[in-house]
């Protein structure tokens, strides 16, 4: 069968042109320019190298066929089955494959430069090196799929199905890949600058060596995820679900961390100078030797977090939920600590120089050997805290509540205990020279005038 016999036999109703037909080489590099063949089945047609430039093959069957070096520039394909077909090197410039079956299908050095791909399936597909700057992939499947290499820079990725896909060291800066999802998805070396990642599903993916500078990761799905010794700096994850994820050695400075979730994180050696952690939960994560300078942890939950050994500086902590967080030898020097909740918090050997924690709750507080000259703690609660041989010498403590607390053989020359509270306080051998202790009221229970 010839093109003209093709035509016309389609044209007189039918439809079925079968494999024996059509594989009598006819068809190879001919010229079928705005050939209409909607709804044709051409299953194992070989159209290497034919024109088909403007062609319209709507919801054609053209499965296993064999396209290498097609023109298909301006064709129609929306709702063809292409599955299993070999597209390589063919040229779909503006081409029209929405909601297309392209499973299983190898695009090797295909062109699809403007072409609408909007809810196409290329699931397994082989897409390695392509370049797809600016194309639509908005809803796609492309779970499984090999985009190893793959140019996607400012490429239309929403709410497209990544899962399992292998995206290594593609290039996706500046891409679109809003409500997509990528869970378990291959991200190692890939370049993420400025994507657009919010709301995406990126559980237990791996993001070594990506680069994810800027990137817009508001409410995205990180759980378990390996983020590890990551460039994050002013990378926006407000939101974002990171509970346990790897975050260890990660640059988040100025990152904003608002309101996500960070439980059981593994912030180690994290560097979050300055980065906002504002109503975090930060529930059993490890920041162990983490650098917080200037961080904003006001409102987040750390509770049984691990502290242990960090320095401070000008970090914010107001409302802070510290209940049981081991903050043992940390250097809290200024650090803003009011109505901070450090139930049952070990604060063993701290340095708290300076600190503000005034109206702070440190019941059952391990405070043993801390140093809180010039520290703020009016109207602090210390219910049961062990205080002795603490050097609180000029510390702020009017209105505190120190009752039941152990303050034998600690240092409160100078202190302000105004209005404090000392009911059944231990005070034995404390050194109170120069206290002012006016309106407190004392061990005894009685009140000073």
């Amino acid at each position: 069968m010839n093109p003209q016999e093709l035509l016309k036999r389609y044209a007189s109703g039918e439809r079925d042109f079968n494999r024996a037909s059509l594989t009598n080489g006819e068809f190879i590099n001919a010229d079928l320019r705005g050939i209409i063949l909607s709804r044709a089945d051409m299953e194992w047609v070989n159209l290497s190298g034919a024109n088909l430039s403007g062609a319209v093959l709507c919801g054609a069957e053209i499965i296993n066929a064999m396209l290498i070096k097609a023109e298909l520039v301006d064709a129609n394909l929306a709702g063809a089955n292409l599955s299993r077909s070999d597209l390589s090197w063919a040229n779909l410039t503006r081409a029209n494959l929405s909601r297309a079956e392209l499973s299983e299908t190898t695009l090797r050095g295909t062109v699809l430069q403007g072409a609408n791909l909007s809810r196409v399936d290329l699931a397994n597909a082989d897409l390695r090196g392509l370049p797809l700057d600016g194309v639509n992939l908005s809803g796609a499947n492309l779970q499984g799929a090999n985009l190893h290499g793959t140019e996607l820079k400012q490429a239309n990725l929403t709410r497209v199905d990544l899962i399992q896909a292998d995206v290594s060291n593609a290039n996706l800066s500046g891409a679109n890949l809003s409500g997509a999802n990528l869970s378990g998805a291959n991200l190692t070396a890939a370049n993420l600058t400025g994507a657009n990642l919010s709301r995406v599903d990126l559980t237990e993916v791996k993001l070594t060596a990506a680069n994810l500078a800027q990137a817009n990761l508001v409410g995205a799905e990180l759980a378990k995820a390996d983020l590890s010794s990551l460039e994050l700096s002013d990378v926006n994850l407000s939101g974002a679900n990171l509970s346990g994820a790897n975050l260890s050695h990660t640059n988040l400075s100025r990152a904003d961390l608002s309101g996500a979730n960070l439980r059981g994180a593994n912030l180690s050696h994290a560097k979050l100078v300055g980065t906002n952690l504002r109503g975090a939960n930060l529930e059993g994560a490890n920041l162990q030797g983490a650098l917080l300078d200037h961080a904003d942890l006001s409102q987040t939950d750390l509770r049984s977090a691990n502290l242990s050994g960090l320095v401070f500086n000008g970090v914010k902590l107001r409302g802070a939920n510290l209940s049981g967080a081991n903050l043992r030898e940390v250097e809290l020097t200024e650090a803003n600590f009011s109505r901070a909740d450090l139930v049952e918090a070990n604060l063993s050997r701290a340095r708290l120089v300076g600190a503000n924690l005034s109206r702070a709750t440190l019941s059952e507080a391990n405070l043993s050997r801390a140093r809180l000259v010039g520290a703020n703690l009016s109207r602090a609660t210390f219910s049961g805290t062990f205080l002795g041989t603490v050097d609180l010498s000029g510390v702020n403590l009017s209105g505190a509540d120190l009752g039941d607390a152990n303050l034998s053989g600690s240092n409160l020359s100078r202190a302000d205990l105004t209005r404090a509270n000392l009911t059944a306080a231990d005070m034995s051998g404390a050194n109170l020279s120069e206290v002012d202790l006016r309106g407190t009221i004392m061990p005894d229970g009685r009140r000073r005038s």
